[in-house]
């Protein structure tokens, strides 16, 4: 027997296999390189054995010897150590042969603050009898780092190439994983798509944990006659679609106002906030407004509804007394150009009187007169002064027509004083400003609205702000208003049937931006923003507010033909008034000439 023969055909075989699983695995991993990731990915080789290193060394030269598309950075991990990979990119590619070893590379310890979920493509290189061990330790850190679209390939011994991936929800259990193959690399492609599967498209009836608030339009919580907490309103749709289409059950935590939580300099948090983070709870619903500090602890979805704070008066504060309404329908510049002009007017006529010799003429009683509507009583002969009170009757008809009409439309209308229009007119004329508690939260945020002389009023419900307005004073209520989310006044306007009692002032202080907040790095923050992007852009839900919102009966704003008088409209009235003056004053100065001038010369010849 030819010893030396045989064993150069054996290591010919054997290095023949080799080059033939070197170059699928290469291959396979740089198809998944070209045509699923991004173009920024991090890429980790981690191996407790030297063989496989070596093993992953040949691929990996193969592979990016002529490869330049991506700058990369490789991090070597010697055996035995383990360390952070930094990176904050959203793909990753993951070279491993144990269990072990992929613990050394600590990849999910940059994420845990993330509010997206990234992707893990794992190639684990393992003895058959060690595979499933390892492969199921793999997944189980997955789930439990919350790393949701994580997916192991391996070489079986005949060379092929399988994808496996878990499931934490199936027809049989809840967050038990089920390992399943998903895939296979057949030499040039994969033989199904998509490289990672959608595995939370349907929860099988499973329950997930939520912490629902009371707060009415949003959502409102009660319970039937056999004691089964039932929720309504329109985040209250929102929550029976997404398990609707996600097909799972609620295991609710009924929460109130006190118990939203708070974030402390220190990073700690306390109520909902806190139980979120240490995953007690899978998500929180109810007039939920993103913020700076809360994003920082957990994560929100997308924004699918915009509220704004809104400021409400008491309408019996808006109502004008007599005096007031009198004086109304102009400007106050108005009135006092129209006094400048009625003076202008006496004097000139005086002046007229004293030039003329016309004592018959009353200056301030046929002026008064005119204005009335009434008959001038005494009118002389000269033209002066005659068009003189031609152009002073059609201006005051003018005056008087608009007058009247505006004060006869105040009257019918049952018009309302124009409230404080802006933040700075509330804190110049020192109103008063009611505030519940969970708004205060927010005025201590925001700058602009410290200044504000607010009062809180703890420990109750939003309709509180408007009960406190209405045990106000006559006189108190005249420099107090209401500051709430627009949606709750209208609601409780609505319910309480005072639409005729408050009003709505018509500008907006600040939006609110409502959202579900999860815990962070969730794997319910991609699937959850699939729909609501859907829900948002579709209008669904302003069709659902409209269920429990009538705005038509609630919204009584200041019409455009409600407006005051000033000098633009009453523009042509003046201008018809100085022309008349101006005509009448040419003419008084040419007879005069004529009388002064031309005629005594005609008496000296």
């Amino acid at each position: 027997m030819n010893v030396s023969a045989l064993y150069q055909n054996y290591h010919a075989k054997v290095g023949g296999e080799y080059e033939e699983m070197v170059n699928m695995v290469g291959s396979c991993i740089l198809h998944v390189m070209d045509y699923y990731f991004a173009t920024s990915f991090i890429l980790v080789v981690a191996c407790q054995r030297e063989s496989s290193l070596y093993f992953y060394g040949d691929v990996l030269d193969r592979t990016l010897a002529g490869w330049n598309q991506f700058s990369l950075e490789i991090v070597n991990l010697q055996r035995g150590q383990r360390r952070k990979v930094p990176d904050i990119a959203v793909y990753h590619m993951v070279l491993v042969d144990s269990y072990e070893s992929f613990l050394a590379a600590n990849v999910a310890v940059h994420h845990t603050q993330n509010d997206h979920n990234e992707y893990y493509y794992i190639f684990l290189k393992s003895s058959d009898t060690l595979l499933t061990l390892n492969m199921q330790k793999i997944f189980e850190y997955c789930w439990e780092q919350q790393l949701i679209n994580c997916i192991i390939q391996t070489q079986t011994g005949k060379g092929a190439l399988q994808l496996y991936s878990y499931y934490p929800f199936t027809a049989w259990s809840c967050s038990t994983l089920e390992i399943v193959r998903i895939n296979e690399f057949n030499g040039t492609a994969m033989s199904t798509e998509p490289l990672f599967p959608k595995k939370l498209t349907n929860f099988h009836g499973c329950s997930l944990r939520a912490a629902l608030w009371d707060i009415p339009p949003y959502l409102s919580l009660k319970r039937d006659s056999k004691g089964n907490l039932q929720y309504d309103g329109f985040e209250g749709i929102l929550l029976r679609l997404l398990a609707s289409r996600l097909n799972f059950t609620l295991d609710i935590r009924e929460a109130d106002d006190t118990s939203r939580g708070m974030v402390f300099d220190n990073g700690s948090t306390t109520g909902v906030l806190n139980m979120l983070n240490s995953r007690k709870l899978d998500f929180a619903l109810g007039s939920y407004h993103q913020n700076y500090i809360r994003n920082k602890v957990v994560t929100p979805t997308i924004s699918y509804y915009q509220s704004t704070m809104s400021v409400v008066i008491r309408r019996s504060a808006l109502r004008l007394n007599e005096a007031q309404a009198l004086i109304y329908p102009f400007r106050p510049m108005t009135w006092y150009v129209l006094l400048a002009t009625c003076a202008t007017v006496i004097v000139g006529v005086y002046i007229f009187r004293y030039v003329r010799h016309t004592p018959a003429v009353q200056p301030f009683t046929d002026v008064f007169l005119s204005i009335l509507g009434m008959p001038i009583l005494h009118m002389t002969d000269h033209r002066e002064q005659r068009i003189f009170s031609i152009s002073w009757m059609y201006f005051t008809l003018v005056i008087r027509s608009l007058y009247f009409g505006v004060l006869f439309h105040m009257i019918r209308s049952h018009f309302l004083a124009q409230p404080p229009t802006s933040l700075q007119a509330l804190i110049e004329k020192n109103y008063t400003v009611a505030i519940s508690k969970r708004m205060n939260s927010v005025v201590t945020y925001t700058a602009e609205l410290r200044n504000l002389n607010y009062t809180v009023i703890y420990d109750r419900p939003e309709s509180e702000t408007l009960a406190y307005l209405l045990n106000l004073s006559p006189s108190a209520a005249k420099r107090a208003v209401g500051i709430s989310a627009l949606e709750f006044l209208q609601y409780y306007i609505l319910i309480q049937r005072q639409r005729n009692i408050f009003q709505i002032i018509p500008y907006d202080l600040i939006g609110f931006k409502i959202c579900i907040y999860l815990p962070k790095h969730s794997w319910l923050s991609d699937q959850f923003n699939e729909i609501l992007i859907w829900i948002r852009d579709s209008g669904l839900l302003e069709y659902w507010k409209g269920m429990f919102l009538d705005t038509g009966y609630v919204n009584d704003e200041w019409q455009p033909e409600d407006q005051l008088f000033g000098m633009a409209e009453l523009h042509t009235a003046f201008m018809l008034v100085i022309v008349g003056y101006s005509l009448a004053i040419f003419i008084f100065l040419v007879e005069l000439f004529y009388h002064r001038v031309v005629n005594r010369r005609k008496v000296g010849f």
